[in-house]
């Protein structure tokens, strides 16, 4: 048996070498030979269920699961095996042979389709939100376009009046930046100690995340301060 079977059954008592006794399974009592530990053959994450493991010569399947061990990027002998196989049961028929590395391919295929497509939703939320903040600095922008150029004609420099703009217009993105991180850290807390198998990652992640964001919302906010401040302020202060 495995090792989640012994916690499963009797976590404290030790159970190599006893009798139990399987309802459903066999009338006769079975000798406890062996505790291995706890694997995940057919599927990745999540916790091991209780397993039990019969010899052959006990308990018969119909299905017989072999490996066979190749050199290192080497082919998959399956004729030879084939021939094997027959010798030692004319009968039996070899069904779907696959190598190591097209099992963690299929049992990986959900989590890594599943992240590539987070990925690009998060990739247009990115997007989406860089285009938010610039259509509402711009706009801002455009509503104090005859101040920026009063300023200007009054002696401030461009540079001035383009940081004046732009650090009006990251104070917001500021604090949604920090409330996200705090959002952040308390979700990975909860999740971590909700699901099984799964860790708060570091924040080295959460740290590069910021900055992209930070960078986006940077440009988002230079493009609109740098394009009002190209205003002619004589033009400005002759318009209403």
């Amino acid at each position: 048996m495995n090792e989640a079977f012994v916690r499963a059954v009797s976590p404290d008592a030790p159970l190599l070498g006893r009798q139990v006794r399987l309802l459903g399974v066999t009338d006769m009592p079975l000798e406890v030979v062996g505790i291995v530990s706890d694997a995940r053959p057919f599927r990745l994450g999540g916790q091991e269920r209780p397993r039990l493991f019969y010899p052959y010569s006990q308990f018969a399947s119909t299905r017989v699961i072999g490996m066979v061990r190749v050199a290192d990027g080497g082919a998959p002998p399956v004729n030879a095996i084939r021939g094997i196989l027959r010798e030692l049961e004319p009968a039996a028929p070899m069904f779907e042979v696959r190598t190591v590395a097209e099992l963690l391919s299929s049992a990986t295929s959900a989590p890594r389709w599943g992240s590539v497509l987070l990925g690009a939703f998060a990739g247009m939320a990115l997007l989406l939100a860089s285009l938010g903040v610039m259509g509402v600095v711009g706009f801002v922008a455009s509503q104090r376009t005859r101040e920026c150029g009063i300023r200007i004609a009054l002696g401030s420099t461009r540079a001035g009046v383009k940081w004046l703009v732009a650090r009006q217009g990251m104070w917001p993105v500021a604090f949604g930046l920090i409330a996200g991180v705090a959002a952040t850290q308390a979700a990975g807390r909860v999740i971590a100690t909700n699901l099984v198998g799964i860790q708060q990652d570091s924040g080295l992640l959460l740290v590069a995340d910021v900055l992209l964001l930070a960078v986006a919302a940077g440009i988002a906010v230079y493009l609109p301060a740098t394009r009002v401040t190209k205003v002619d302020p004589a033009l400005t202060l002759r318009c209403d």
